[in-house]
């Protein structure tokens, strides 16, 4: 187009609108130059606009403009070619006072683009009276933008999947494999404030956060508490020595950075505030500070030894009191699908047969930290739309993050990892987890990547993906409870049956070749619909968190009956029938009947159907029968009881398969043959000086969530075991604990 105006028009709107947010490209229509054409003469007595507040195209936030010349905006009519300049706000639907108006890029807009990240904008403007009197500014706006925008948030595929490769990896990111986090981030909570984890605090357990780092030092928050572990920062001295612990700050970014600061990332939840507690310093009774301190979520991207040894009653109670006190906790599944570390000395892991199947090699519920009732367990997806290789499996899965996997390495077939923040300083000499890649080799780009990583990943990484999504959840509905949010998260994630979503598709895997036991075993039954309609995987959870439409469910949940029922906490439900369990060969198949469920708070029975929340299956008097029959490495004993390394605990465990079946006939997964287990309730007796079998030892199922009940319903539980089970000491203290509400 070309100016036509044979009048002086005051084309100081667009010069002064945006001011160092915005790089002018052009001017009256032309195009090709950096710099803008020679600006006409202003004339005070027509409009003159600036902007007093700045905008964000990735979120609709508006930017608001204020004409302050003599002319009445509403003889103009202004036009953009992208967004939209409206006298009415486009969240609130409030009318902008007198000469005000508002520019926005619908979200529908930005995903047509030709660049989704920088938008090359033409705004025209015409005078009502005279057509004639045309004016057109051209002018890019977007995550570049030095002053207001994010240069680093285009390599954030976890956020948005456009297939960008700034990594040089061999398999770049499949579009579309995303946390649909735009989406949330255009929906406005009932104040009618987009949704961007406004004030919601986040309290983050991991090595301390680098609270000098330039996205993340307006972002922390110390509790009045001002405990010694709180928001300590990272020093120099402890990066050189080893810079895994900057580990913190990159799951801190992921959250919280900062967003439209012209430096780096953005966080899932940009306006949250984070708290970083320090592991390294903390005891286990320091966790509880977490709930004095008023955190409304828990980021949890740590684990302990995963092996027996890990056992302690004390996590059990912590996590019970972050349930009770409505505090979610969101904790790292683990990372040993393929690689048991704890028994590399026993095993050679190629010849492992979890590896040959590909199933889970280590049992991840054997440690304490794995097994909290309501904590939200997370797994891990890669930039394919497929799970990341290391992420942990099991009936204990809730949802699944973005994980990634190892980034640039000179390794064939390689694929993303996740983009985040690292260290405020460009240190030399400390081991740059990015060191020789072309992602930081980049001439052009390393100057605004230099304080960023592009190699964090794990369910490390997947965790504060899936906490930066229930932040916006708890913003769109503050009094949210924690079965609520689970309930969220679960009945609104892309599973494999989801549009765009197949890659998380795959078969059930079978296994065979357990001498004496029957020829196969299903040892992940792949994707299967439990008995209230939900879809739940072993390898996925209930699928892969979908934050726009988390939203919109947080936004409806009162409308909503089973989130509504959710309001409340759920009660307790334990089976009281004596000797449930039977074998007809000598222990080797055992079969459990649950039944005659009362109220475990005041023993009584239940008198209607109970919707279930959580199903646990006891075992702490799991131990095997040390006989002739058996081969010697079958008996628990075998070795020396307390040494970590008691191969007969490790073999015997090893081959044995437990499933579930609900009263509806949903079956599941428990633990599956060959995942190494390390199990010996022995040990645990004797280390804690229980007299009995009298403690818990709680395994966890999600599949059932939803299903409801009867009085007169039971649930069963299969064993197959290579070494037989001593069923008398079995039937001692096994029940099945239903977490559920009952339908008055």
């Amino acid at each position: 187009m070309k100016h036509k105006s044979n009048k002086t028009f005051n084309t100081a709107l667009f010069y002064t609108l945006f001011f160092s947010s915005l790089a002018l490209t052009a001017c009256g229509g032309s195009s090709g130059s950096n710099e803008p054409s020679p600006k006409p003469t202003p004339d005070p007595d027509r409009i003159i606009f600036s902007i007093i507040e700045k905008g964000d195209i990735f979120s609709g936030k508006p930017y608001v403009l204020l004409n302050s010349g003599t002319d009445d905006v509403n003889d103009y009519q202004i036009q953009a070619k992208y967004g939209i300049v409206s006298s009415t706000h486009p969240h609130t639907g409030a009318e902008a006072p007198k000469n005000h108006l508002y520019y926005y890029v619908p979200e529908e807009t930005l995903k047509n683009s030709d660049d989704f990240y920088n938008i090359t904008e033409e705004i025209t403007i015409t005078s009502t009276t005279d057509p004639e009197e045309t004016e057109i500014i051209t002018y890019t706006i977007g995550a570049d933008d030095l002053t207001n925008g994010d240069p680093v948030f285009k390599d954030q595929w976890h956020i948005k999947n456009i297939g960008q490769n700034p990594f040089d990896v061999d398999f770049s990111p499949v579009s579309g494999i995303d946390l649909n986090v735009i989406h949330a981030w255009h929906l406005s909570d009932q104040n009618k404030e987009l949704i961007s984890g406004k004030n919601v605090k986040v309290g983050i357990i991991d090595t301390p956060t680098d609270i000098e780092h330039e996205d993340l030092i307006n972002k922390m928050y110390t509790p009045d508490s001002g405990k010694s572990y709180i928001n300590t920062g990272v020093t120099q001295d402890e990066v050189l020595y080893d810079s895994t612990i900057l580990h913190g700050t990159a799951v801190s970014g992921i959250i919280g950075a900062e967003s439209n600061n012209g430096k780096g990332v953005r966080g899932i939840a940009y306006d949250s505030s984070i708290t970083s507690y320090d592991i390294l310093n903390m005891d286990l009774t320091d966790f509880t500070a977490c709930s004095d301190d008023g955190m409304q979520v828990l980021n949890a991207s740590i684990g302990y030894d995963e092996s027996v040894e890990a056992y302690d009653p004390q996590i059990s109670a912590i996590y019970q009191s972050f349930f009770e006190n409505n505090i979610p906790f969101i904790r790292a599944a683990g990372n040993e699908f393929d690689e048991p570390d704890i028994f590399d000395s026993l095993y050679n892991i190629s010849d492992l047969e979890c590896v040959k199947y590909k199933i889970e090699c280590q049992y991840n519920q054997t440690s304490s930290f794995n097994r909290g009732r309501y904590v939200i367990h997370t797994g891990a997806l890669n930039s394919l739309g497929i799970k990341s290789s290391y992420s942990s499996t099991g009936s204990f899965i809730w949802i699944s993050g973005m994980g990634g996997e190892f980034g640039y390495e000179s390794i064939s077939e390689s694929s993303a990892a996740i983009v985040s923040s690292l260290y405020h300083s460009a240190l030399s000499g400390f081991d740059d987890w990015d060191y020789g890649t072309p992602w930081r080799n980049n001439k052009e780009l390393g100057e605004k990547r230099k304080y960023y990583t592009q190699s964090m990943n794990g369910t490390s990484a997947a965790t504060p993906s899936i906490t930066g999504v229930a932040s916006l959840i708890i913003q769109a509905k503050p009094d949210i409870t924690v079965p609520q949010l689970r309930y969220i998260l679960a009945t609104t994630a892309n599973n494999d049956q989801t549009d765009g979503w197949n890659t998380l598709e795959y078969d059930k895997v079978t296994v065979s070749g357990v001498s004496g036991l029957k020829d196969s075993y299903t040892a992940d039954l792949g994707w299967y619909v439990n008995g209230a309609g939900l879809r739940f995987s072993n390898r996925y959870g209930f699928g892969v968190a979908n934050a726009g439409k988390a939203v919109i469910k947080a936004l409806n949940c009162n409308s909503d009956p089973l989130c509504k029922k959710r309001e409340k906490l759920p009660d307790d439900f334990i089976s009281t029938n004596s000797e449930p369990c039977s074998s007809s060969d000598s222990g080797h198949t055992v079969t459990c009947i649950f039944y005659s469920f009362v109220n475990a708070d005041d023993n009584s029975a239940i008198k209607n159907n109970v919707e279930i929340e959580e199903v646990s299956l006891n075992l702490s008097s799991l131990v095997l029968t040390a006989d002739d029959t058996d081969p010697d490495e079958c008996s628990a004993s075998y070795g020396s009881i307390n040494n970590i390394t008691d191969q007969g605990v490790y073999y015997s465990k090893k081959l044995m398969q437990i499933d579930m079946t609900s009263p509806q006939n949903t079956a599941s997964v428990i633990k599956p043959m060959y995942t190494i287990w390390d199990f010996s309730p022995e040990r645990i007796k004797s280390t804690y000086h229980y007299n009995d079998y009298d403690f818990e030892f709680l395994v966890h199922n999600s599949s059932f969530f939803t299903e409801e009940f009867s009085p007169d319903d039971s649930f069963s539980v299969t064993f197959r075991s290579m070494c037989s089970i001593d069923v008398a000491t079995l039937n001692r203290n096994i029940y099945i604990l239903v977490g559920g509400y009952e339908n008055l």
